[in-house]
């Protein structure tokens, strides 16, 4: 009896280590695409992609299929996104001043923050197949709600711009803004000029959670989107979650967010949890 125990442990064993092997290799494997699916167009995108497919080998050696352009675009029509907002006086009130350490306050390069500037080029780092996924054309409006606590003035702002930049309008109900009791009120007020952004500040600090839930009750849409004070979205990033919930009502969904290196010069891994 103990001689088929160890005979069925061992066998398991050998099987267990064989399919993490495979499993290894499959994942490693580099994916190939048919000639037609990259060139198919995209809802609320008349354009054909004009991306190729290009391996990537990520942190952990792992090869990823990326859609590769030949220039970083920045999305068209941006100016008028913003409206009468005076973007320059909202950032120069909050420079960082010569000698100050540029990591003290947000553990990220801010120096590098303010001169990226708001509507800096990034590059579409979706899986290739991604360009030939088609949504639908009349998806329901989501109210964006982003918390901040004294968050730098360069980096809230370039989260705005990336989500108006990036997003087609009609799927834009609006972005509000939670400010969690900064230090200086305008950090928020001022924003509430752009087109679509509303400012709600806590009066007293209430923590991230606390805050979401006040922003959510405050939201008009019937789906609502959560971000990072400190992100950019890049190239369809919000029809394939609001697809899905149209899909399937009750859902709640959520991407995989490449990480910015605290240099803020490219992305790192992909985040998850």
């Amino acid at each position: 009896m103990r001689r088929i125990r160890a005979n069925a442990i061992a066998i398991l064993t050998v099987a267990w280590i064989l399919g993490t092997f495979y499993y290894l290799w499959q994942d490693n494997k580099p994916h190939t695409s048919s000639p037609s699916s990259a060139s198919q167009p995209r809802v609320g995108d008349s354009r054909s992609h004009a991306g190729r497919p290009d391996i990537h080998r990520d942190d952990n050696h792992r090869t990823i299929p990326l859609i590769v352009t030949q220039s970083p675009r920045v999305e068209p029509q941006q100016g008028q996104l913003i409206g009468s907002f005076d973007e320059k006086a909202y950032l120069l009130g909050k420079q960082l001043k010569a000698g100050d350490d540029p990591y003290r306050d947000h553990a990220f390069n801010l120096a590098e923050s303010d001169r990226l500037g708001s509507e800096r080029a990034i590059r579409d780092t979706r899986h290739y197949r991604c360009a030939s996924v088609n949504y639908d054309a009349n998806l329901p409006p989501t109210s964006i709600i982003i918390t901040f606590h004294n968050e730098a003035r360069s980096t809230l702002l370039r989260t705005i711009k990336s989500v108006l930049m990036r997003s087609p309008p009609s799927l834009i109900q609006e972005i509000i803004l939670i400010d969690d009791f900064s230090t200086d009120p305008e950090d928020c007020q001022l924003l509430s000029q752009i087109p679509k952004v509303r400012c709600l500040r806590n009066g007293r600090r209430e923590g991230l959670i606390r805050s979401r839930v006040r922003g959510a009750g405050a939201a008009s849409a019937s789906i609502l989107t959560f971000l990072d004070s400190h992100c950019e979205v890049n190239t369809d990033w919000l029809q394939p979650m609001i697809q899905r919930v149209k899909e399937r009502g009750l859902t709640v969904t959520d991407s995989l967010p490449p990480v910015l290196s605290p240099f803020l010069t490219r992305g790192l891994t992909v985040a998850g949890f």
